[in-house]
Order: structure tokens, then sequence, then C-alpha cells
């Protein structure tokens, strides 16, 4: 398990905060070769129709649970949908967190979220339990017959530590998000909304210590580290706790 703590930033710190990063991190990987050194994430979140994970993040339950499937950037560079997205279980237990994670082929998902089939459609992994961290993800979605609430997208600048790289750090930035998405709706663009005005997420996970120059850079900016959700907070953005909002879940593909 690592620590992930999270921090609320107003905008017009970001190129200064990021000076400061860069001299003690270096980019991911992931976003060396793209000119704006950043990667779009887009995840779509699935609840119970009591909208169950919403309500135990409003609650403060400490020990809890997302399930979501993740996918990155767009579709032109793989316009027969040969790129990859992931199932994913997020755990937290207070500040720590833990995944279950398995990947599958964009085109095949609707087959593996309808079939199960994982045999099939789950590809394997050298360095994980894929079919197992697969089962547990549909465990969760056969059971609770969960459904599709929202799409979220943001773009991310994502740094790893010179000196340990166990400390990751990212930016979280345009967060937008669209109701009651169906799974072909992933790389769709199309009627988003805004979820975070004039703030962005600096968003740190570690497993060693904590660094001191990282500690220095939130005195210095007065940052406060607070528990911040994509998911509800954008879920608020849709007034999804009126009854007219909710009764629509029942419909969601």
């Amino acid at each position: 398990m690592r620590l992930e703590l999270k921090y609320l930033v107003p905008l017009h710190l970001l190129d200064q905060i990021r000076s400061d990063v860069l001299i003690y991190t270096d980019y991911d990987k992931h976003v060396l070769a793209r000119p704006d050194k950043q990667y779009t994430v887009r995840s779509i979140y699935y609840d119970t129709m009591r909208l169950e994970y919403y309500y135990e993040k409003i609650a403060g339950i400490k020990r809890r649970k997302k399930i979501r499937i993740r996918g990155y950037n767009n579709l032109d560079l793989n316009p027969n949908c040969n790129t990859e997205v992931f199932l994913e279980i997020k755990r937290k237990n207070e500040n720590f967190i833990s995944k279950n994670r398995s990947r599958v082929l964009y085109r095949d998902l609707e087959n593996l979220l309808t079939s199960g089939d994982i045999d099939r459609y789950i590809l394997p992994d050298k360095n994980r339990d894929a079919g197992g961290d697969a089962g547990k993800f549909l465990f969760h979605y056969f059971r609770k017959s969960l459904k599709p609430v929202i799409l979220i997208v943001y773009e991310r600048e994502a740094f790893f530590s010179k000196f340990d790289a166990r400390f990751r750090l990212s930016f979280d930035k345009n967060i937008r998000s669209r109701i009651f998405p169906a799974p072909a709706n992933m790389f769709d663009n199309a009627h988003m909304k805004s979820s975070l005005m004039g703030k962005f997420v600096l968003e740190v996970k570690y497993s060693g210590p904590h660094p001191r120059w990282m500690r220095d850079l939130i005195f210095d900016y007065r940052l406060t580290q607070q528990p911040v959700s994509k998911y509800t907070i954008s879920l608020d953005q849709h007034k999804i706790w009126q009854s007219m909002n909710r009764f629509r879940i029942y419909g969601a593909a």
C-alpha cells in the first residue's frame, strides 16, 4: 500500500510550482514524448443504483473503494480500437491506497462486461495476477449490478523524484465530466461539464519517507492537505443527488 495525499491549488500557481518541482523531479516517461508534457486520463466510474460508493465518501467512511474503467489520451492513433483500457478497483484506508488492475482491449470491453469471459478477453500481465484482478472487478460489477455513473476526464502532468522512484507527484488539470456514459463514450469529448473551476489537484503518492523539499513546498505555498475526490466533486456539479437525476441511473447502459 502507498500513501496518497491531495491538495487543491489555485491555477495561477501552476507554473511557479512546476518550476520548483522540476528541481527535484523528472517527468514521467509517459509524457516525455508528448510536446505538452501531459497526457489525458479518462475514467468511467461505476456505482450502485443507490450510489453506495458516492455516499461512503460523503459520509467519511475510512475503508472504501472505487470501481472504474480507465483509458488514456484519444483514439486518433488507434482507429481500430486496439488501445488498451484498464479495469480498476481503487481501495482506500484513510490515506493509504492499493489497486487491483487488469487490461483489456477497448474493442473487447463491452463483450467482456456482457460475458464475464476473463480467459478470452483479459490480457496477460507478467507483473500482476491479471485474471485474479479482473475477477475481483467483475465480482463487484455483477454482484451489485453496477452502472456507469460518470465519465471524468482531465489532463495530467506526472513527475518522479530524482532521489526516490517511489515518490510520485502529479498535477491534474481541466477536470471535466459527463454523467451516465456508456463504455462506448469513453473517448467521446462531447457534452462535458467543468468540475473544478480555477483550481487543479496536486496529488502525491509515496511509500518511502516524505522528502524535505516537498514539505518546504507545502509550507511555502501554504497548501492544505484535504480529501479531494474527483468523483464526488464531479457528481455534485451534475446535482446527482436530485431525485430526477438519480432516477436516470436506472436507464444507464
